[in-house]
């Protein structure tokens, strides 16, 4: 997509809808329990936005971001394309330098932690393994002690990510579902996913988000895109701007669009018996919530 395609999606979503509107207060509030049914069902409305590589916006204009897509992301494929994949997760790294990335998951983590000299952090999804090697030597700068457990459910990302782990005494790599995780009750701190959850449609996060809140003995930490029409345009800029790769340019417009709302996240937090505590601010297209058990 040409910059000019870019810059006319940009505005094309900005004033496309409300979908980007949050309560008095910089965020949306969770739903009270009225809202939820009582077998926890969860009604996330979904739906397909097509979208084409040539620029064209116009079937977009009449189709706002009110439901989440359907779309396969390439990065989901159960065989992947080595270069490509290495690509991805250079960008991907990258990507996590900006606002809402790296940054805000430790602000998240620290907060929970509260203080706490030795924190057991379990990281899903862990992709290039940035983030665990970020957790670490963050506690090694003090004065808490950070260990992470770094987990990926996709044999040739995780490959990838135990070469940058190398010899690092304080990342244990771990290949694992998320949604079935082989680890004891309460036998981490806090459990935190960066850019996974929007992977996984509603009764799989919402098994991910209850596995989380088994293991972790504190709270958890999710980091995910958030759908709405000015998130949308961000990322795409963003993506189409600063990026190259075919993964991460494929990918990116559909996490977009993957994306659950905020009122979605809670919806799903509720439902795994989670409440939020903490969430940064909330008109950025990412956006990091902490929540803890009831």
């Amino acid at each position: 997509m040409a910059l000019g395609s870019a810059a006319e999606l940009a505005a094309a979503f900005v004033t496309a809808g409300a979908d980007d509107a949050v309560p008095a207060g910089g965020r949306e509030q969770a739903p009270s329990s009225t809202e939820m049914t009582s077998s926890h069902a969860i009604r996330i409305t979904s739906g397909s936005v097509p979208f084409t590589s040539d620029g064209n916006v116009k079937h977009l204009l009449t189709r706002p971001l009110a439901h989440r897509s359907h779309e396969r992301e390439l990065l989901d494929g159960e065989v992947l394309d080595g270069p490509e994949l290495r690509a991805n997760l250079r960008e991907l790294a990258m990507l996590n330098r900006l606002p809402g990335g790296t940054a805000t998951s430790i602000e998240a983590i620290e907060l929970l932690a509260d203080g706490m000299r030795d924190v057991r952090v379990l990281d899903l999804g862990t992709g290039g393994g940035e983030m665990p090697i970020a957790f670490a030597r963050h506690g090694r700068r003090g004065p808490a002690h950070w260990t992470v457990t770094a987990v990926d459910s996709h044999p040739s990302v995780m490959d990838l990510a135990q070469r940058r782990f190398g010899r690092d005494p304080d990342v244990t790599p771990l290949l694992a579902d998320s949604r079935f995780l082989p680890l004891e009750d309460e036998s981490v701190d806090i459990a935190h996913a960066s850019l996974l959850l929007h992977h996984l449609e509603p009764q799989d996060a919402l098994a991910m988000l209850a596995e989380m809140r088994r293991v972790a003995r504190i709270g958890i930490v999710v980091n995910d895109l958030r759908r709405g029409p000015l998130a949308y345009a961000v990322t795409g800029l963003m993506v189409l701007g600063l990026t190259r790769a075919r993964y991460t340019r494929h990918d990116g417009l559909a996490s977009a669009r993957r994306a659950y709302s905020l009122r979605e996240l809670d919806e799903l937090l509720h439902a795994a018996g989670l409440s939020t505590v903490w969430r940064s601010p909330a008109l950025m297209p990412r956006v990091v919530t902490a929540a803890v058990g009831f």
